[in-house]
């Protein structure tokens, strides 16, 4: 775990791969840090989020925790890439809408030109994203290149940019960037950053146990 080789979670460790494109499978990467991304989601949301609001949210496991409580807000409309999201969404009263796109199985996402294009039509209040890995230079990074390209489209679709991170993602590099820390107004995080990375966020919040 200290050398980044796995992922360590309750009873069980999973192979931390960060090649180009190798998606870690979705039903995996939502039991990691569940309850970390509960409360991350939670605390996002609470801060972040308000009536009508049009929203964007990854195909992220912890984005997809925003959910639970973006449902509880007046005429809020949502707009994801994630296919898993879409079962979520479809029991609740939310109104909301897929980008479409050629699905990417393993992430349980939609990716590819037609999910960009998607969402360059709308504009959004907030975006909630997340990554794999945040690297030891400050960049926000995955392990797929084509989520990124849609997860890019989100944050530059929306007025206000939000990154949900668990500790586990700290100082872990993936081959591909999204973009730097300071591009986000917030970042929402159980541990805190190394002070060199956290200096650069607008709005660093740390989340607490309850």
């Amino acid at each position: 775990e200290k050398q980044s080789l796995i992922i360590r979670s309750r009873g069980k460790a999973i192979n931390n791969q960060t090649q180009a494109d190798i998606a870690i499978v979705f039903s995996q990467r939502k039991n990691v840090e569940s309850e970390a991304k509960y409360k991350i989601a939670k605390q996002a949301v609470k801060t972040c989020m308000r009536d009508n609001f049009v929203v964007m949210i990854d195909a992220s496991s912890t984005a997809m925790a925003t959910i639970e409580f973006l449902k509880n807000y007046k005429d809020a409309i949502v707009l994801t890439s994630g296919i898993q999201a879409l079962f979520y969404l479809a029991q609740t009263d939310l109104k909301y809408y897929s980008t479409g796109g050629q699905s990417f199985h393993k992430s349980s996402s939609f990716i590819g030109q037609t999910a960009i294009e998607t969402a360059k039509t709308f504009n959004a209040d907030v975006c909630f994203v997340s990554c794999h890995g945040l690297s030891e230079t400050g960049y926000a990074t995955d392990t797929s290149i084509f989520e990124n390209d849609v997860r890019r489209t989100l944050i530059q679709q929306s007025k206000r940019k939000v990154l949900l991170i668990d500790g586990t993602k700290i100082n872990v590099g993936c081959y591909s960037n999204l973009c730097h820390i300071s591009v986000f107004d917030d970042v929402f995080c159980n541990k805190p950053l190394p002070d060199h990375i956290q200096s650069q966020v607008q709005n660093f919040h740390l989340v607490e146990h309850e």
